[in-house]
């Protein structure tokens, strides 16, 4: 016994300071992506969905964490928003800022766990590709906000699926409950179908690879069904006529986004020529490192960020798709093709071969532009006046009641009139309001 413990006790001390140390990293990379937009904390907004969605559904009795919109579910979001609304409504604007941030940063710090070495290297290669994937262009619309956290749970669920599973009993269940979620929010489960199937193909055979994926695939047709049953977006007349935007997109908002950035695109005048032909070479130089690593996850990334793209461009009307070549517009659609190159760049440096590593290298050093020019985020949009949310704390609670007000509203845009948060008072024939329009 005592020669055991004294074998077991070095072990103790550096599992600590290992923990200790993603702690820290965890907490810089929140702090970073804090920083990277200064009018989330010093003006902050509330974003498309995060009020007039997710925080005004915490107000609705009918509402709950699978409650249907866009054709597809929420959970991800409806239960980080249920946490903010128990905020003073004054706050919410930075709480939504501040909370977006930091589970971003969880997200991202998966790829610091240690069963992550066999797909990325050792620990500072994951912390280097932790912190390409915090400073990652292209992210204005999906950064810092509630209505796009899922895109960050879902780069987490790349990586977490594609590792073998926690030796702990309970982590195994905690982690497959988060794939669940996951897999569950948007069209998550469509979307980790490649990394579920890789995983498989890779002959492990374990009861939690097992159930993991047949989750995955089961989520995969729930997302389906739903997106099938309950979806009023009106999709495509001609899908397949949408290939051609889907292959100028990754050219575009892909390969040219890392190159240079999303403001890079919107405020140099970069030749043309020049910047498809660069975007082509680095998108070329990831094939390469796909086609050589075909027993790796790096294909099974790669198809999970296209996934999204296809997926998005597919459901598009034909007179919307060339608006989401502009910068700044649809972004969220590339973003885990942009993580996946980023993945497969930092796996190829860590454990490829000499020629994987400087075909990563080349790929590498071509997108450092990109990340300097898109450090700095613009603002989402405008700040929210505390006056305005604090009368409508008060209309919420009853204490002052606007008259002829069937509801409470703070509008987040005044000028356009957008993305108002309503909340209706408690009696109201709301069907019998808005049959009279």
């Amino acid at each position: 016994m005592p020669e055991a413990a004294t074998a077991d006790a070095p072990s103790r001390p550096r599992g600590a300071r290992r923990v200790l140390v993603v702690v820290l990293l965890t907490v810089g990379y929140a702090a970073l992506l804090f920083l990277r937009r200064p009018a989330g904390w010093s003006d902050p907004t509330i974003w498309a969905e995060d009020g007039r969605l997710f925080l005004a559904g915490t107000f609705n009795p009918a509402a709950d964490v699978f409650t249907i919109y866009a054709g597809q579910l929420w959970p991800f979001q409806r239960l980080v928003a249920a946490g903010i609304a128990q905020l003073p409504t004054v706050w919410w604007p930075l709480a939504l800022y501040a909370v977006s941030c930091a589970v971003a940063a969880v997200m991202i710090s998966v790829v610091l766990s240690e069963r992550a070495r066999p797909l990325l290297g050792a620990f500072w290669w994951r912390a280097l590709a932790a912190a390409a994937l915090v400073l990652l262009p292209g992210t204005w619309e999906v950064q810092g906000n509630l209505a796009n956290l899922h895109w960050w749970a879902t780069i987490a669920a790349m990586v977490l699926l594609a590792m073998t599973p926690a030796r702990s009993a309970v982590w195994r269940w905690v982690e497959i409950a988060f794939l669940l979620l996951v897999a569950l929010t948007g069209l998550g489960g469509l979307l980790l179908v490649p990394i579920a199937l890789w995983r498989v193909l890779t002959g492990v055979r374990t009861r939690a690879v097992a159930i993991r994926s047949v989750l995955i695939f089961a989520a995969a047709a729930v997302n389906l069904a739903i997106a099938a049953r309950y979806s009023t977006r009106a999709g495509a007349s001609d899908p397949l006529g949408a290939w051609p935007t889907m292959v100028e997109f990754v050219e575009v908002r892909v390969g040219q986004v890392l190159l240079v950035g999303e403001r890079g695109l919107a405020t140099l005048n970069l030749p043309a020529v020049a910047l498809t032909v660069a975007a082509v070479v680095l998108l070329v130089l990831v094939a390469l490192l796909v086609l050589t690593d075909m027993r790796g996850p790096s294909w099974a990334w790669l198809a999970t960020g296209l996934a999204a793209i296809v997926l998005a461009m597919a459901s598009l009307p034909e007179v919307e798709r060339p608006l989401v070549l502009q910068p700044y517009i649809s972004g969220r659609y590339a973003v885990l093709a942009m993580a996946a190159v980023v993945l497969i760049v930092v796996r190829a440096l860590a454990t490829g071969t000499v020629f994987r590593r400087v075909v990563a290298l080349v790929a590498l050093l071509m997108m450092v532009p990109g990340f300097a020019v898109d450090a700095y985020l613009n603002p989402l949009g405008p700040g929210v006046p505390a006056a305005e949310l604090e009368a409508f704390a008060a209309c919420v609670a009853e204490q002052e009641q606007p008259a002829g007000e069937p509801f409470c509203y703070v509008d987040i845009q005044p000028d356009t009139g957008e993305w108002r948060i309503v909340v209706w008072r408690s009696g109201v024939d709301r069907e019998a309001i808005l049959e009279q329009g």
